[in-house]
């Protein structure tokens, strides 16, 4: 999603074309985008949270794995649905980030949720909605953002294998088949679930229409949103 939608959205001068310069093979696997705060954030819930927020405005920051990443794009899409102003805090990863969250030097954070999880089963971070077609088993409580009137917002990240354009049809076949044969394997379909993850494997037909609907729908926030990248 980064390499074929957020990226090439931000930076023009990326030096390649998403669609013209690979050819899709298959969506390999989704993982839920996750919305939290620390102990600093008093909010039991998603609508205490947006009291805060929409009290607050300027004064509340965010803080997400760098500009331009897939999360930075939710906190942007989060503020147009929500009409609300809240401060992006970027860091180099995800780690710095959450480290930051724990600490108290920034009040929320959208981050992927397997790097979160072990903060939020440990109490030191609360989840107020998760971008999921569902609620998870694992938190039953917590909202999916489309359940909370933010369809825009609701939207996973996912990674999928490409292949250099213009390989045969043949092989890009052979390449789904194999692919989709692993992914339907128990054992794999649990270990991508243990760490946060669904299996995929759509067909190479759908993950191009996916890629080129999340490119669009990229271009479109970095426009409305006046988003640079940091090496612009």
């Amino acid at each position: 999603m980064s390499t074929h939608a957020v990226n090439p959205a931000c930076n023009p001068k990326l030096g390649y074309d998403p669609l013209r310069d690979f050819a899709p093979i298959t969506n390999v696997a989704r993982t839920p985008n996750v919305l939290t705060v620390g102990s600093k954030m008093t909010a039991a819930d998603f609508k205490q949270f947006m009291a805060q927020v929409k009290a607050n405005p300027g004064k509340l920051s965010y803080a997400t794995s760098g500009t331009c990443s897939i999360l930075h794009m939710v906190g942007e899409q989060f503020k147009i649905s929500t009409g609300t102003f809240i401060l992006h805090i970027p860091y180099r990863g995800s780690g710095p980030a959450l480290n930051d969250l724990l600490g108290g030097q920034v009040d929320m954070m959208f981050d992927n949720l397997p790097s979160s999880m072990p903060h939020i089963k440990g109490g030191k971070l609360r989840a107020l909605a998760i971008a999921w077609p569902q609620r998870l088993s694992e938190m039953p409580g917590v909202p999916t953002f489309a359940e909370l009137g933010l369809k825009q917002v609701n939207d996973p990240a996912w990674y999928g294998f490409v292949a250099p354009p213009k390989t045969p049809d043949d092989i890009i076949a052979r390449l789904h088949q194999a692919t989709v044969k692993v992914l339907n394997m128990p054992e794999v379909r649990d270990r991508l679930a243990q760490n946060g993850a669904q299996a995929v494997g759509n067909t190479p037909a759908e993950y191009a229409a996916e890629i080129r609907a999340e490119l669009d729908k990229m271009k479109r926030l970095v426009v409305k949103q006046g988003i640079k990248f940091d090496g612009i």
